[in-house]
């Protein structure tokens, strides 16, 4: 075996384990939404997910902190997972668009 095809396995080898330790995060994640969040709640932060992974990593680490702190007991409701949405959306500042005509 050449060392290319040796690099080339390892690397395959770092990718594979990447990506495991990857769903295996994704994973422990679930679970502990599943446990903070009623069910309508859990699936609003799905579609989240989908279609905002960023703002969805930042809900995690709020909702841990949140959890971690003892500021949430029992299971979050959609109600209150919106209203924390408005606050994190209400803390970003929208770009101004300005049009100059001439």
């Amino acid at each position: 075996m050449s060392q290319d095809e040796q690099t080339q396995r390892q690397n395959g080898q770092d990718r594979l384990e990447a990506l495991r330790r990857k769903q295996a995060e994704e994973l422990q994640k679930r679970q502990v939404l599943k446990s903070i969040l009623d069910a309508e709640a859990y699936e609003r932060m799905a579609n989240i997910r989908i279609a905002n992974p960023a703002m969805y990593d930042q809900l995690i680490q709020l909702l841990i902190q949140l959890v971690q702190s003892g500021r949430v007991s029992g299971k979050m409701t959609d109600a209150q997972l919106r209203s924390l949405l408005d606050r994190i959306q209400a803390r970003r500042h929208e770009p101004n668009i300005t049009f100059k005509r001439k």
